[in-house]
């Protein structure tokens, strides 16, 4: 095998070439999951906002009345949604009048607004009636579509820079 000191001009600028294609296809790819994560993580975040505002206000009569079973069947509805893992209606006495999905610790909870605990994105949302807070409403997403989304594009970006460096190489040999 020749050293790199021997070779001649052309390869050694065709190996720079090359060393500079792969670095930019790294730096393209890197640039390219982050963009994709945060872009969807934000969507995401929205949709669960969104999603948390609709029931906190259909909750309300719910928690006025006490009516645990209103406010079981509420929740039901996000069995339409594949992203919601769980949900939980907390009073203003912080005791759960329902619940959805697998069973919630809401002490772990953020008071207010979003957190990411073990791969799960999670939203609180005060239930509040003419100034009045009712109670909470927490709501647990999961994040395993956007890890595996973002592992798609690493693993698609992977067999690009493979087969340009393969590429790079045919072409390096032939000179």
């Amino acid at each position: 095998m020749k050293r790199l000191g021997k070779t001649t001009i052309r390869k050694r600028l065709v190996h720079l070439s090359t060393a500079i294609s792969i670095i930019a296809v790294l730096l393209v790819t890197t640039v390219l999951a982050l963009h994709a994560y945060q872009s969807r993580r934000a969507a995401l975040t929205q949709e669960l906002g969104a999603i948390g505002a609709i029931l906190a206000s259909n909750l309300q009569a719910s928690l006025m009345f006490q009516d645990r079973e209103a406010a079981t069947e509420t929740l039901s509805a996000l069995s339409s949604r594949a992203l919601v893992t769980s949900a939980s209606v907390v009073d203003s006495r912080n005791q759960i009048q329902a619940s959805y999905g697998s069973p919630v610790d809401v002490k772990a909870w953020p008071d207010n607004g979003y957190a990411t605990i073990d791969g799960s994105l999670l939203l609180t949302v005060p239930i509040v009636q003419d100034g009045i807070a009712l109670g909470v409403l927490k709501i647990s997403a999961s994040l395993a579509s956007l890890d595996a989304a973002v592992t798609d594009i690493l693993m698609l970006s992977l067999a690009i820079l493979v087969i340009a460096a393969l590429m790079s190489w045919v072409l390096a040999s032939l000179l």
